[in-house]
């Protein structure tokens, strides 16, 4: 990454804005319910899948400044500009929840 300020960070290059795209976004989200009646009582019970399919949402990467095995910063230049890596970033994952309900 060659792109840096006057503080040496990573700045974004307005060139590029809304050039590219992202792949679609979707999940499937799945809910079970069930309820009984009694007089004075009702009990719901629930069972609910967030991304039941497991579907990985691409991000826009993470970028980390390089460090040697001392902790110091990597630089170029002369100390100049940091040496920049790029970290992967997705998302998602399937998220079972259940649950009950009591209304009185």
């Amino acid at each position: 990454m060659e792109a840096s300020n006057a503080n040496n960070g990573p700045y974004h290059d307005t060139d590029l804005w809304n050039s590219k795209r992202f792949k679609v976004f979707h999940q499937l989200d799945l809910r079970i319910d069930k309820a009984y009646y009694r007089e004075k009582m009702t009990a719901k019970f629930y069972l609910d899948f967030q991304n039941f399919y497991n579907f990985k949402n691409e991000n826009q990467d993470i970028l980390v400044r390089e460090m040697d095995e001392e902790g110091n910063l990597l630089t170029t230049d002369n100390g100049a500009r940091y040496v920049l890596k790029r970290v992967k970033d997705d998302s998602g994952t399937v998220l079972p929840t259940f649950g009950i309900i009591l209304q009185f």
